[in-house]
């Protein structure tokens, strides 16, 4: 679950797992070879890292953060059977581990201990808290706001819980409230997450110039950082600058990210995608491999199918056949939660179009958001329900400045069904 605004909601969880490393040294080189031994990767190949403006922090090495995790799950879960309240400590450490490596097997352990203090809470606010962060997560936004509902009539203030109605909101769509409170927040409490939740809120409004700016004030002032929110931060950076047209920057930020939490399936993804642009399939393939091998994923899966079909490899088929079981194994537990992406790989190497077109439906009607309409666009034109994909284009164009990449797939609805008068003033906008 990749939206930004999922992102900002789960940036403030990283906060809680801040001082989960013990050691603070310099993460090593990453250097990932082929089956004879010769290097295809190395994380830090690139010189852009020296141009971004500010030193980046030492954090302790991934494992030992990766560890801490894992093992606090395990000496919570054991203390809960007998301290219920330690659920509620379980929770975040799960959302954490899921947001790094996107397990599906992490968000239902989230899923069911907060379901599970909830039960054993049910006369107190916080448990239903907790299960509407949960449940924001897992794009099942009824019942989040159900239990903000339920969390005020338990003695809860309004206030209290206005923070994450707020993020509720930006997750179901576009909210004013959200970006106003992004923007107040960067400015009275600097830091990693709240620079990066602005910056992010800012390019939503297509407003990639100030959002790259902003950057670098968030790592002024990064004292005995973890590894986890560092990676996050030069995540939410990296895609900055991708979005932004500076591929050289994009990919050593990338690169960066994956050298200090080499699970990161995110950040290993998109470096690999970029990889695979520069047909570079022996590095994107070696990346992809590790990335499978500690956490086996769906949309890893898809990526090493696509190099497959590039290489001509027999495998290929079966690779993107154990993709499509992946993913419909994810969307058999939490579909609006994983439709999105779902959607997307069945445009791409899933091809079929027809159940892409399916998934985008069911994310849009959850879901106002630029991006939702976006990829319906990108479904209804693939399905050749060119008369849908305007309709939808004309609500991107409605929102206001949306991301560039988003518009585009409105110009290309508006070329498909036929409207030259708004392709032209739209391509004319984008500088087409």
């Amino acid at each position: 679950m990749t939206s930004r605004a999922t992102t900002r909601a789960g940036g403030l969880l990283l906060i809680l797992v801040a001082a989960c490393g013990t050691s603070n040294s310099e993460p090593p080189t990453v250097a990932i070879r082929d089956a004879g031994g010769s290097t295809v990767f190395d994380a830090r190949s690139s010189d852009a890292i020296a141009d971004l403006g500010v030193p980046l922090p030492r954090t302790e090495r991934a494992d030992a953060a990766m560890g801490s995790i894992a093992a606090r799950i395990l000496d919570y879960a054991r203390t809960a059977q007998t301290q219920p309240s330690f659920l509620e400590m379980i929770v975040p450490m799960y959302l954490v581990h899921a947001q790094v490596t996107g397990r599906v097997d992490d968000y239902v352990g989230a899923d069911l201990a907060s379901e599970a203090w909830v039960a054993q809470g049910p006369s107190t606010p916080d448990p239903h808290r907790l299960r509407a962060r949960v449940l924001t997560t897992l794009h099942r936004f009824d019942k989040a706001a159900a239990e903000l509902d339920t969390a005020v009539k338990l003695g809860a203030s309004p206030a209290e819980v206005a923070d994450q109605r707020t993020a509720l909101a930006a997750a179901r769509g576009v909210s004013p409230e959200a970006f106003a409170r992004a923007e107040r927040v960067a400015r009275d409490a600097p830091g990693m997450v709240s620079i990066a939740d602005y910056a992010i809120a800012l390019a939503e409004r297509d407003q990639l110039d100030r959002a790259l700016a902003l950057m670098p004030t968030g790592l002024r002032d990064v004292r005995d950082p973890s590894v986890i929110p560092v990676a996050w931060f030069l995540f939410q950076w990296a895609r900055l600058a991708e979005d932004h047209g500076d591929r050289v920057k994009a990919r050593a930020l990338y690169a960066e990210t994956y050298r200090r939490l080499p699970r990161y399936g995110e950040a290993g993804r998109h470096l690999a995608a970029m990889m695979i642009e520069a047909d570079d399939l022996d590095g994107a393939r070696a990346i992809l491999t590790s990335l499978a091998a500690a956490d086996p994923h769906p949309e890893t899966t898809a990526m090493l199918a696509d190099c497959a079909i590039r290489a001509h490899d027999p495998n290929a088929q079966a690779l993107v056949a154990e993709a499509s079981a992946g993913w419909e194994r994810y969307l058999a537990r939490y579909p609006a939660a994983f439709s999105d992406h779902a959607a997307r790989f069945y445009l791409g190497v899933g091809a079929d179009p027809e159940r892409a077109y399916a998934l985008a439906t069911a994310n849009r009607a959850n879901r106002a958001t630029a991006e939702a309409m976006a990829l319906l666009v990108e479904a209804a034109l693939a399905t050749h329900r060119n008369a849908e994909a305007c309709a939808a284009a004309d609500q991107i164009v409605a929102i206001g400045p949306a991301p560039r990449r988003f518009r585009f797939a409105a110009w290309k609805a508006y070329q498909a069904c036929g409207r030259s008068d708004d392709a032209t003033a739209l391509g004319r906008a984008l500088g087409i």
